[in-house]
């Protein structure tokens, strides 16, 4: 669910969420004090005798209980209420009394979609650019000059370059990449004209039983090298195309694993996909995101400890049932 209609008026969840400081937020219930460059509170989910929630921007981290809470979840365990309620409640809170635009609707004026591919030269120039030196930032990555080489990662002489493929690495047409800056902001950027959502590694939906969501591409790198069968939105998890959807038809087991503090946009996906999908979690301790789980466990750990376990739990958009049932 990527919005919510409510009297006429819609409720964009993503673009919601992005106008919420969460430890502004939490100052509705909590004591709050500076932290360095985060802020704490008394955890309010268990005995905290001293402070151990770690509010960030957008999320909330509890080093006592291992909770992590956004600000939908936060407003349903600390107002009682369900998930569409939470929704109304911020609604209210941020003074939300026109609708916001939908996410589509957002897409479509954000972004315009080029009519001609990249030339192959550009993407084997960069891929060439690539010097031993280079590749370096891959192999921490944990990604093997095989994917670096069957991807055709590359290095454009300010970003590295990750091309979009809209079918097979390396025989398909390719409309965008994705620039990973070594320094300095932004982190990620796109070439000009050519930033519109798309998804990475689509390719694999043609044949794939089973298929992880992730958030980023070298997540999704790495995963299709240690065997899933992975596939990620050029534009995070918050931005998820509903006519991608039905590139998911043949799969029979969608496994949606957003990064740590994105649950939401992981639940997202999990509504627009249907029965198929479940929401995974990483244990605590053990990472942001695919990559950091890699540098501590197996590919073997992966499915034991974070696909399997979804499979038991509910796939619904009630994130406060979600929250308790983990915490059984």
């Amino acid at each position: 669910m990527s919005s919510y209609t409510r009297s006429g008026k819609t409720i964009d969840v993503v673009a919601l969420k992005s106008k919420i400081h969460f430890p502004t937020l939490c100052k509705t219930w909590l004591s709050v004090s500076p932290n360095g460059q985060y802020y704490k509170a008394h955890c309010p989910f268990h005995p905290d005798k001293t402070p151990s929630f770690i509010l960030y921007s957008d999320h909330g981290y509890c080093f006592g209980c291992k909770r992590t809470v956004d600000a939908i979840s936060m407003v349903q365990e600390m107002e009682h209420l369900g998930f569409l309620e939470a929704l109304e409640w911020l609604a209210d809170w941020t003074g939300e009394d026109m609708p916001l635009r939908s996410r589509e609707e957002r897409i479509k004026d954000s972004y315009t979609y080029p009519k001609t591919s990249l030339p192959q030269m550009a993407i084997d120039y960069w891929y060439d650019m690539l010097t031993p030196e280079l590749r370096a930032f891959y192999h921490n990555r944990l990604l093997t000059d095989a994917t670096i080489d069957k991807y055709r990662l590359g290095w454009d002489g300010r970003a590295y370059v990750t091309p979009i493929w809209e079918g097979e690495p390396g025989t398909s047409e390719v409309y965008s990449v994705k620039l990973r800056f070594p320094e300095g902001k932004p982190k990620y950027g796109n070439l000009k004209g050519r930033g519109a959502p798309r998804l990475f590694n689509k390719h694999v939906l043609n044949f794939a039983k089973e298929v992880c969501v992730f958030i980023g591409e070298y997540d999704t790198l790495l995963a299709e090298q240690d065997g899933f069968h992975a596939v990620s939105g050029t534009a995070g998890q918050s931005v998820w195309m509903e006519c991608w959807n039905k590139l998911f038809d043949s799969c029979e087991t969608i496994f949606v694993i957003p990064d740590v503090g994105e649950l939401t946009s992981g639940y997202n996906i999990v509504s627009d996909l249907g029965e198929r999908a479940h929401i995974c979690q990483y244990p605590a301790n053990a990472g942001h995101d695919y990559t950091d789980f890699r540098m501590l466990y197996s590919a073997e750990d992966f499915r034991k400890l974070v696909l399997e376990p979804s499979l038991l739990k509910p796939n619904s958009m009630n994130v406060k049932a979600y929250w308790e049932d983990n915490d059984a």
